[in-house]
C-alpha cells in the first residue's frame, strides 16, 4: 500500500509527486491511497502535526485491516525514483527510508544517527560522499519516502506528543525503544518540492535546485 497524506489546502498534491507514485516499478498492482480533508481549510497554528498524525493513523488502520505486507509513505511534495519500491523492499530493515533534503534553511539531508524523546535533540549524519549510493543504518527521519513493514505497524501507532514536532520524530524514537532497525538507502535520491523549486540531495554540495 502506497499512502500519501494530502495537504489541507491547494495544491493537495504536487503533479510531479502523483506522476512519480504512478510510475513506481513493481511486479504486480499496488494500491495507492490519498488521505484527504473533507474540505479545503487552513489549519490553526499548532494543529498541522496533529492533523497529519491522524491521517497516518487512519492509513495504519487501513493497512492492518487489509492484506498488506508494508506501507510506503510518499508525502505530497516529494518526487520519488521509479525503483523506490524495489530497493526499499530489498533492505533488511524494519523501516527503510529514501534520501531527501529538508525544506528548511540549509537543506540538510534528513538522515539522523541520534534522535531522542526530547524534541529537536538529534544529530545529522553528515558524511555525504562516503554514504552516497549506500544503504546505511540510521535513526530515521521523515516520512517523505518511507517503507514501514506490517509488524512495525502492529506494534506502533503514530503519535504526536508535542504540537511542535511531527509524528515522524516519534516513529524514530519508538522504533528505537522497540528494537526495530532503521536504514536509509542513499541511492534513492528524492526530490523535495518547495516554493516552485525541487531540491535534490547532492554528494558534493549537499543539494542542488531544479526549477
Amino acid at each position: 500500500m502506497v499512502y500519501t497524506p494530502l495537504a489541507p489546502t491547494h495544491p493537495r498534491i504536487e503533479t510531479q509527486t502523483l506522476q512519480s507514485i504512478l510510475a513506481l516499478d513493481w511486479d504486480t498492482s499496488f494500491e495507492v491511497v490519498l488521505g484527504r480533508e473533507d474540505m479545503e481549510r487552513r489549519l490553526p497554528e499548532g494543529e498541522a502535526f496533529q492533523n497529519i498524525t491522524g491521517k497516518y493513523n487512519h492509513a495504519r488502520g487501513m493497512m492492518l485491516a487489509g492484506n498488506y505486507d508494508a506501507m510506503l509513505t510518499v508525502e505530497a511534495d516529494m518526487v520519488v525514483p521509479q525503483m523506490t519500491l524495489r530497493r526499499l523492499t530489498n533492505i533488511d530493515a524494519d523501516v527503510a527510508y529514501g534520501l531527501y533534503c529538508s525544506r528548511r534553511k540549509g537543506r540538510k539531508w534528513l538522515i539522523f544517527d541520534r534522535v531522542t524523546e526530547h524534541p529537536f535533540e538529534c544529530d545529522y549524519i553528515e558524511e555525504r560522499q562516503e554514504i552516497w549510493g549506500q544503504v546505511v543504518e540510521s535513526k530515521g527521519m521523515g516520512m517523505g519516502c518511507t517503507l514501514i513493514h506490517r509488524h512495525v505497524m502492529e506494534r506502533l501507532p503514530f503519535r504526536c506528543s508535542n504540537p511542535a514536532v511531527c509524528c515522524d520524530w516519534y516513529l524514530s524514537v519508538d522504533c528505537q525503544k522497540e528494537g526495530f532497525t532503521q536504514m536509509h538507502d542513499c541511492g534513492i535520491a528524492c526530490g523535495h518540492i518547495d516554493d516552485g523549486h525541487t531540491y535534490w540531495p547532492d554528494p558534493d554540495n549537499g543539494y542542488w535546485m531544479e526549477g
